[in-house]
Protein backbone atom coordinates (compact mmCIF):
# COMPACT_ATOMS: atom_id res chain seq x y z
CA UNK A 1 0.00 0.00 0.00
CA UNK A 2 1.12 3.49 -0.60
CA UNK A 3 1.53 5.89 2.31
CA UNK A 4 -1.84 7.56 1.55
CA UNK A 5 -3.70 4.27 2.35
CA UNK A 6 -4.70 3.56 -1.16
CA UNK A 7 -4.12 0.28 -2.89
CA UNK A 8 -1.83 0.36 -5.86
CA UNK A 9 -3.57 0.41 -9.22
CA UNK A 10 -3.75 -3.01 -10.79
CA UNK A 11 -1.36 -3.62 -13.55
CA UNK A 12 -2.39 -4.56 -17.09
CA UNK A 13 -1.66 -8.24 -16.39
CA UNK A 14 -4.05 -8.29 -13.45
CA UNK A 15 -6.74 -6.60 -15.49
CA UNK A 16 -6.30 -9.16 -18.23
CA UNK A 17 -6.56 -12.06 -15.75
CA UNK A 18 -9.65 -10.49 -14.15
CA UNK A 19 -11.28 -10.00 -17.56
CA UNK A 20 -10.52 -13.61 -18.50
CA UNK A 21 -12.01 -14.88 -15.20
CA UNK A 22 -15.11 -12.74 -15.68
CA UNK A 23 -15.46 -14.00 -19.26
CA UNK A 24 -15.08 -17.60 -18.12
CA UNK A 25 -17.77 -17.09 -15.46
CA UNK A 26 -20.19 -15.51 -17.91
CA UNK A 27 -19.44 -18.22 -20.48
CA UNK A 28 -20.05 -20.97 -17.94
CA UNK A 29 -23.36 -19.35 -16.93
CA UNK A 30 -24.44 -19.09 -20.54
CA UNK A 31 -23.38 -22.67 -21.22
CA UNK A 32 -25.41 -23.85 -18.21
CA UNK A 33 -28.51 -22.05 -19.54
CA UNK A 34 -27.96 -23.51 -23.00
CA UNK A 35 -27.38 -26.97 -21.56
CA UNK A 36 -30.60 -26.66 -19.53
CA UNK A 37 -32.57 -25.95 -22.69
CA UNK A 38 -30.88 -28.84 -24.46
CA UNK A 39 -31.64 -31.22 -21.60
CA UNK A 40 -35.27 -30.08 -21.59
CA UNK A 41 -35.55 -30.62 -25.37
CA UNK A 42 -33.92 -34.04 -25.09
CA UNK A 43 -36.34 -35.07 -22.32
CA UNK A 44 -39.28 -34.03 -24.46
CA UNK A 45 -37.92 -36.01 -27.42
CA UNK A 46 -37.38 -39.03 -25.14
CA UNK A 47 -40.95 -38.86 -23.82
CA UNK A 48 -42.30 -38.64 -27.38
CA UNK A 49 -40.16 -41.59 -28.46
CA UNK A 50 -41.33 -43.66 -25.47
CA UNK A 51 -44.98 -42.90 -26.28
CA UNK A 52 -44.40 -43.91 -29.90
CA UNK A 53 -42.62 -47.08 -28.78
CA UNK A 54 -45.55 -48.06 -26.54
CA UNK A 55 -48.05 -47.45 -29.36
CA UNK A 56 -45.91 -49.58 -31.67
CA UNK A 57 -45.73 -52.36 -29.07
CA UNK A 58 -49.53 -52.36 -28.70
CA UNK A 59 -49.94 -52.55 -32.45
CA UNK A 60 -47.43 -55.41 -32.63
CA UNK A 61 -49.28 -57.35 -29.89
CA UNK A 62 -52.58 -56.87 -31.71
CA UNK A 63 -51.04 -58.07 -34.99
CA UNK A 64 -49.45 -61.09 -33.29
CA UNK A 65 -52.79 -62.02 -31.70
CA UNK A 66 -54.51 -61.61 -35.05
CA UNK A 67 -51.97 -63.91 -36.73
CA UNK A 68 -52.37 -66.48 -33.94
CA UNK A 69 -56.15 -66.47 -34.27
CA UNK A 70 -56.20 -66.31 -38.04
CA UNK A 71 -55.83 -70.04 -38.57
CA UNK A 72 -58.08 -70.98 -35.70
CA UNK A 73 -61.34 -69.79 -37.18
CA UNK A 74 -64.23 -68.10 -35.46
CA UNK A 75 -65.31 -69.02 -31.95
CA UNK A 76 -68.52 -68.84 -29.95
CA UNK A 77 -68.46 -65.48 -28.21
CA UNK A 78 -71.84 -65.55 -26.50
CA UNK A 79 -74.91 -67.71 -26.03
CA UNK A 80 -78.53 -66.65 -26.18
CA UNK A 81 -81.74 -68.52 -25.47
CA UNK A 82 -85.14 -67.34 -26.66
CA UNK A 83 -88.01 -68.94 -24.82
CA UNK A 84 -91.41 -69.46 -26.45
CA UNK A 85 -94.67 -70.82 -25.04
CA UNK A 86 -93.71 -70.67 -21.39
CA UNK A 87 -96.63 -71.00 -18.96
CA UNK A 88 -95.92 -67.52 -17.53
CA UNK A 89 -93.31 -64.77 -17.50
CA UNK A 90 -91.68 -65.98 -14.28
CA UNK A 91 -91.06 -69.44 -15.79
CA UNK A 92 -89.88 -67.89 -19.10
CA UNK A 93 -87.32 -65.62 -17.41
CA UNK A 94 -86.06 -68.28 -15.01
CA UNK A 95 -85.73 -70.94 -17.72
CA UNK A 96 -83.95 -68.52 -20.05
CA UNK A 97 -81.46 -67.69 -17.29
CA UNK A 98 -80.86 -71.35 -16.41
CA UNK A 99 -80.49 -72.50 -20.01
CA UNK A 100 -78.05 -69.69 -20.83
CA UNK A 101 -76.03 -70.59 -17.73
CA UNK A 102 -76.04 -74.22 -18.88
CA UNK A 103 -74.62 -73.17 -22.26
CA UNK A 104 -71.89 -70.79 -21.06
CA UNK A 105 -69.35 -73.62 -21.23
CA UNK A 106 -69.59 -73.39 -25.02
CA UNK A 107 -68.22 -69.84 -25.10
CA UNK A 108 -64.71 -69.87 -26.58
CA UNK A 109 -65.24 -73.09 -28.57
CA UNK A 110 -64.23 -73.07 -32.21
CA UNK A 111 -67.29 -73.18 -34.45
CA UNK A 112 -65.90 -75.98 -36.59
CA UNK A 113 -65.56 -78.16 -33.50
CA UNK A 114 -69.05 -77.41 -32.17
CA UNK A 115 -71.65 -80.12 -32.67
CA UNK A 116 -75.05 -78.86 -31.53
CA UNK A 117 -76.64 -82.36 -31.44
CA UNK A 118 -75.26 -83.37 -28.00
CA UNK A 119 -76.21 -79.95 -26.64
CA UNK A 120 -79.79 -80.33 -27.87
CA UNK A 121 -79.97 -83.93 -26.62
CA UNK A 122 -78.79 -82.93 -23.15
CA UNK A 123 -81.15 -79.96 -22.84
CA UNK A 124 -84.21 -81.87 -24.04
CA UNK A 125 -83.69 -84.69 -21.56
CA UNK A 126 -83.16 -82.49 -18.53
CA UNK A 127 -85.91 -81.20 -16.28
CA UNK A 128 -85.86 -78.03 -14.24
CA UNK A 129 -87.85 -77.11 -11.17
CA UNK A 130 -89.34 -73.60 -11.05
CA UNK A 131 -91.67 -72.63 -8.22
CA UNK A 132 -92.27 -76.24 -7.23
CA UNK A 133 -93.20 -77.44 -10.76
CA UNK A 134 -91.02 -79.40 -13.17
CA UNK A 135 -90.41 -78.18 -16.74
CA UNK A 136 -88.73 -79.42 -19.89
CA UNK A 137 -87.18 -77.50 -22.76
CA UNK A 138 -87.93 -78.49 -26.34
CA UNK A 139 -85.29 -77.07 -28.65
CA UNK A 140 -87.00 -75.70 -31.76
CA UNK A 141 -83.99 -74.27 -33.63
CA UNK A 142 -80.27 -73.77 -33.16
CA UNK A 143 -78.31 -71.00 -34.86
CA UNK A 144 -74.57 -71.59 -34.69
CA UNK A 145 -72.26 -68.65 -35.20
CA UNK A 146 -70.23 -66.40 -32.92
CA UNK A 147 -73.53 -65.96 -31.10
CA UNK A 148 -75.00 -69.40 -30.42
CA UNK A 149 -78.79 -68.96 -30.30
CA UNK A 150 -81.33 -71.56 -29.25
CA UNK A 151 -85.06 -71.11 -29.61
CA UNK A 152 -86.87 -73.31 -27.09
CA UNK A 153 -90.40 -74.11 -26.03
CA UNK A 154 -91.00 -74.65 -22.32
CA UNK A 155 -93.62 -77.15 -21.24
CA UNK A 156 -94.46 -78.94 -18.01
CA UNK A 157 -92.43 -82.12 -17.64
CA UNK A 158 -94.44 -85.34 -17.66
CA UNK A 159 -94.80 -87.02 -14.30
CA UNK A 160 -92.16 -89.65 -13.76
CA UNK A 161 -93.37 -93.18 -14.54
CA UNK A 162 -93.15 -96.07 -12.12
CA UNK A 163 -89.61 -96.96 -11.75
Amino acid sequence: MDPGGKAPAPGPARRLVAALCLGALLGAGGAALGAGRTVQRLRLERDQALAELEATRKELRALQESVRNQGRGPRVQEVAVRVFDAPDDRVRVEMQRRLERELTGLVGRRLEELDPAPVVWRLQRATWEVDGRMYRAEVLTVAVWTRLTLNVRIAPAPAPGPG
